[in-house]
């Protein structure tokens, strides 16, 4: 399917809340060309909800660049589309669009892959709320001003875009869609669920470290972008940037990675999409400006990830290393390469390792297990997944959090009503027993006509914590093997023709 990296999205099946049954992460290498020359160490790389399930390296998609990149697919993990930000393709190989940027950024060299237009923080997609055949795919359109200092170049966004891809056909729409065109940092574009499970809340970095423009893609299209600014913290200029929210939605972190070292983190409410409750932390101390690294954060935004050199000094050796916020420490895990990602299920994250033997090289992921816990106990595990070819990454690949679901019964979620009935269907029922629960729930659904249901149950933060399918309308489900803790979840069951929520108690 391609080279550079890539991740996977979904399309939602069941109306409008549909979550994802696969993953997948596409990477590897290709030429620059027109027309796409063959690709070449490509492979599809797929995860479940607790793992890294396999490789496919046998892919047809060409896309010429190993910044970082996305992916679209639908929820069994079959691939639709990929970019890279400029070239779009879909599941057949073909070549939707050589340039998605206007036509005053040019081309140097006649080349499209040597452009001025870059994304190295990658582009991304998102499911139209409205229309479940339908895809945006948002990117960044920037000039490189090459300068002679030692730092090479500074890069800023001049437009925020997005192309519109019709998912039952794979072709596009339109593109260079004008968003605004207000200067901003490059690339880092982040979507997070709103409070509805639903609609999505869209970030784009600003160019000063203040700034965020905030946006709502909703089931009314896609809403103005509204500049925030952030009351203290220091108006730094900066270029290139990642943003990172943690698993449960409830922090954004925010990295600057070229030149000085920051993080700012905020609570962030998914009703409303306001930042709140600023802090800064200078890492200037221990990444210094050669560390143009991935900064990847822990599913609960306790730590990061992140890379440095040795500078020809004894202070630090070069690799990957954790960082907590709370004791201000560092640690030494790895002296892998700087291409570090947390895998789409939150579980892992992954460095990428390669062995030189005599004319050969074999490529593996190194996992580091328990992103969450300190220090060595976040256990890495050296060359623990085998790769048939060689990824090649300079930047993680983009993507939202799929899994993270609604707040279920809150004032932002219009879904939570007993029943939304859909299609003008005979409004269905749900039953939920016994309530409270101290093992075996039983789930049944009344009034349905289609026999394959899709049933997700959330704790009280929305967080999804098992889902699977499906028929004859009844099911009964082991909550002892789900590992939950005592307190309130919530069953969602949900199909093409309804929606339907219940709250129950877990008491062991």
């Amino acid at each position: 399917m391609k080279n550079s990296l890539l991740f996977l999205f979904l399309i939602s099946s069941s109306l409008l809340l549909s979550q994802r049954q696969a993953d997948a992460i596409l990477i590897g290498n290709s030429f620059f060309s027109i027309p796409a020359a063959a690709p070449y160490a490509n492979s599809i790389i797929t995860f479940d909800d607790t793992s890294l399930v396999s490789e496919n390296a046998s892919t047809p998609m060409v896309m010429s660049n190993f910044y970082s990149s996305a992916s679209y697919a639908n929820k069994n993990g079959n691939l639709l589309f990929a970019s890279n930000g400029w070239r779009l393709l879909n599941s057949f190989g073909e070549v939707l669009s050589y340039k998605l940027w206007h036509d005053d950024i040019p081309w140097p060299g006649e080349s499209p892959d040597t452009t001025l237009a870059d994304l190295s923080r990658g582009p991304l997609f998102l499911p139209n709320p409205s229309d479940t055949n339908q895809v945006y795919l948002f990117y960044g359109e920037y000039i490189r001003n090459f300068l002679t200092q030692t730092i090479g170049y500074i890069s800023k966004d001049v437009r925020f875009c997005y192309a519109l891809l019709d998912v039952p056909s794979q072709s596009l729409i339109s593109q260079g869609n004008v968003i605004f065109e207000d200067t901003t940092s490059v690339s880092d574009m982040v979507a997070l669920r709103h409070g509805n499970g639903r609609d999505w809340w869209i970030y784009k970095s600003g160019v000063l470290s203040n700034q965020f423009y905030r946006g709502l893609l909703s089931v009314d299209g896609l809403s103005d972008f509204e500049l925030i600014t952030i009351a203290g913290i220091v108006p730094r200029e900066q270029t290139y940037t990642l943003t990172h929210f943690t698993q449960d939605g409830n922090t954004m972190a925010h990295f600057s990675t070229f030149a000085s070292k920051y993080c700012q983190r905020y609570d962030i409410d998914r009703c409303t999409g306001n930042l709140s409750n600023p802090r800064e932390t200078d890492l200037n101390p221990m990444f210094r400006p050669a560390d143009f690294s991935n900064f990847i954060l822990s599913p609960d935004g306790s730590k990061f990830y992140g890379f440095r050199l040795d500078y020809n000094d004894t202070t630090y050796l070069t690799g990957t290393y954790q960082y907590d916020f709370e004791l201000d420490s560092l640690t030494y895990l790895s002296p892998d390469a700087p291409n570090l990602f947390l895998s789409p299920n939150n579980k892992e994250i992954y460095i990428i390792t390669s062995i030189f033997g005599s004319g050969t090289v074999v490529n593996y992921f190194t996992a580091i297990e328990n992103p969450d816990s300190l220090g060595l106990a976040c256990s890495v595990v050296t060359q623990k997944y085998p790769l048939q070819n060689g990824p090649i990454m300079l930047a993680a690949p983009n993507f939202a959090n799929y899994r993270l679901g609604p707040l279920v019964g809150s004032e932002c979620d219009p879904l939570s009503s007993n029943s939304l009935a859909l299609n003008n269907s005979p409004e269905p029922s749900l039953s939920v027993f016994p309530n409270p629960n101290k093992g075996l729930l039983q789930v049944r659904v009344a009034h349905v006509k289609s026999q394959v249901i899709d049933l997700i149950i959330y704790n009280n933060l929305g967080i999804q914590m098992f889902k699977t399918e499906y028929k004859n309308n009844s099911i009964t489900i082991d909550l002892e093997s789900l590992n939950l803790s005592q307190g309130i979840y919530f069953v969602e069951v949900s199909n093409a023709e309804f929606i339907n929520r219940r709250k129950f108690i877990y008491t062991k």
